[in-house]
């Protein structure tokens, strides 16, 4: 206990604006997420879009306009989940250590106590619990808000993998544990944050993008345009290959159909659309919405260009929503080895390390 008191004394002000952070993170999240359920899309049908491209029914509609600003506000709340459980494990982790070697109080502090190894565990130990706390409410908060968000078949993608359950939890936990390290090397707080920061950045932004790359290729899949009908939103990334395929014939193992180039797709389905819809009739009044002829014309060629009338159609080779355990399982076990090897190796540092 006394270790614990004199730890919050020391600490205080990073356990509380640790909180503070973690606090204003998972109120925005709940409220978004409790405004997005009130909204009643459980409720209305919404999907299969109709060829047209419009919700399936005109309430559902009506609710889809009232859920994208709603689900953009989401996005500063998401940023605040990818960021903030790396800044509150880096400001924790980081003077437990560095701040007793930076204030020259470490020596004394050893002296008195019989081992270091419990010395640091009486002081490591209060703030890893501050931080499981903290991680763990914004964890549960970030799951919801996903779930919310859901409900309008929009999803995060794979640079959000560690913003929700444990997946975050252990994200910060790694950098708490990278700031232990980092502190008790450099036994200065302000470059210790500044370098822990600088680590947690290239490991979000180089490391894990690399590690799921290698997960990528085996969880790929070719999707055409009935997806988006059916809801669209149900993936986690999309590589950019977008392609005309021929989905009458065969094309190579696992696509849909034959390859075939923009220009060649282009004129069958101009052809497609002649023989199905007709020439295009006279437009009449500029000023007007046109002729019934026109418009008759307009709804059928409408049905052709959304996709899933014609031989030829643009498919997109996507991560599917199913996914994203697999992801967020990676993203844990990655954290965890990294937090992990950067608490056990502070031990033998601060075992060895001479006081100022």
């Amino acid at each position: 206990m006394r270790g614990t008191w004199l730890t919050w004394r020391i600490h205080r002000f990073e356990v509380v604006f640790v909180l503070a952070i973690g606090a204003l993170v998972t109120l925005s999240a709940w409220v978004i997420g409790d405004q997005i359920r009130s909204l009643g899309l459980a409720e209305v049908t919404c999907w299969p879009r109709t060829e047209n491209g419009d919700y399936a029914t005109r309430e559902c509609g009506r609710l889809m306009d009232a859920f994208w600003p709603l689900e953009g506000q989401s996005g500063l709340v998401r940023v605040g989940l990818n960021v903030v459980p790396a800044i509150v494990g880096i400001i924790l982790g980081v003077p437990v250590v560095g701040r007793e070697l930076e204030l020259r109080t470490a020596g004394f502090s050893w002296a008195l106590t019989a081992s270091r190894t419990r010395w640091l565990l009486a002081r490591l130990l209060p703030m890893a619990l501050v931080a499981v706390v903290a991680l763990g409410i914004m964890g549960l908060a970030g799951r919801d808000l996903f779930d919310a968000i859901w409900l309008g078949r929009y999803g995060p993608d794979l640079t959000e993998v560690s913003t929700e359950g444990l997946a975050l939890v252990l994200r910060g936990l790694a950098a708490f544990g990278v700031g232990l390290l980092i502190g008790a090397l450099v036994g200065r707080t302000m470059p210790a944050l500044l370098i822990g920061a600088v680590v947690m950045a290239v490991w979000g932004l180089v490391v894990v993008p690399q590690a799921q790359a290698q997960l990528i290729g085996s969880r790929l899949e070719w999707r055409g345009p009935d997806e988006w009908r059916s809801g669209g939103g149900s993936w986690l990334g999309h590589l950019g290959e977008d392609d005309m395929f021929d989905v009458t014939n065969p094309g190579l193992p696992g696509e849909p159909g034959a390859r075939v180039d923009q220009e060649t797709a282009w004129r069958i389905q101009e052809a497609e659309l002649l023989a199905t819809c007709g020439e295009t009739p006279d437009y009449g009044d500029e000023d007007g919405p046109g002729t019934p002829e026109f418009q008759a014309w307009g709804s059928c060629a409408d049905g052709f260009w959304s996709g899933t009338s014609s031989r030829m159609q643009q498919w997109s080779r996507i991560v599917p929503r199913s996914a994203w355990p697999d992801f967020s399982f990676l993203d844990a076990g990655m954290s965890l080895l990294l937090g992990g090897a950067a608490i056990a190796a502070t031990f033998p540092i601060v075992a060895r390390r001479r006081p100022e």
